[in-house]
């Protein structure tokens, strides 16, 4: 049954089934006046979580939207910084390694013949091969909040031969803060994604149920009022909506 309907028909029968003509033939099939206004209770319920629904939805894409806006700033940054952080700590490892350049994730040692890397034991390979990086949103948020608070702390001349090539402490942090925008854009968008789905779920779950509760009703009734004149049975088909 469409959901325009279900809304009509139950509209219809938790309405004109209070009146005297309705309910000598409802109440002793127990939909008495208390039942029939549960069924119009569990309607606008139902009606209220379609709404939240809806906006639930529209602040989900809005917050989609900003996350994706401060994705691409923050990586924009981030791979700014890393191209130049490489070339400045090209020879030096361990600045490299403070600020989370070294190894490059897409450096792999190459395979020998027996398919393990090369100075590493089948145990070492199978090690690293569940150790690889990992590409979700949290870790990946993780990996660039290290690249730039960990460059803070670099000693005063590492600093300095970043500063030379345009990134000096105050841009830093500038792109920290860029970094921890998207981070809490991320965790927002997450929990929209939840909230709207968790909603709509209990719209559709508030629909099925008020859906089987009238064609229940419905089949009841019809039953019911099978053996009436014929010009009977059609006024009260037509009063309840049926």
């Amino acid at each position: 049954m469409k959901q325009s309907d279900l809304q009509h028909r139950v509209k219809i029968l938790t309405k004109h089934g209070q009146s005297a003509e309705a309910q000598a033939i409802l109440e002793p099939l127990g939909y008495g006046p208390a039942v029939l206004d549960q069924g119009r209770d569990d309607l606008v319920n139902w009606n209220g979580l379609r709404r939240q629904t809806s906006d639930l939805l529209a602040a989900q894409k809005q917050a989609t939207d900003i996350q994706e806006e401060t994705e691409v700033a923050a990586r924009t940054i981030t791979t700014k910084f890393k191209r130049t952080g490489r070339r400045v700590f090209k020879n030096n490892e361990p600045a490299l390694t403070q600020v989370g350049l070294y190894p490059p994730l897409w450096s792999r040692p190459k395979k020998s013949a027996n398919g393990t890397e090369d100075g590493q034991t089948e145990a070492d390979q199978a090690h690293a091969n569940g150790n690889r990086p990992s590409y979700s949103a949290s870790a990946k948020i993780d990996r660039w909040l290290a690249h730039f608070a960990n460059a803070l702390e670099l000693s005063e001349a590492e600093q300095a031969l970043l500063a030379a090539r345009g990134w000096t402490s105050e841009r830093l942090t500038e792109a920290l803060a860029l970094v921890e925008a998207y981070a809490e854009a991320d965790i927002d968008q997450k929990q929209k994604v939840k909230a709207y789905e968790d909603t709509a779920s209990a719209a559709s779950a508030a629909a099925a149920a008020l859906a089987a509760w009238y064609l229940e009703a419905r089949g009841y009734i019809l039953a019911e009022i099978a053996d009436l004149p014929p010009k009977k049975r059609a006024r009260i088909k037509k009063l309840l909506g049926l």
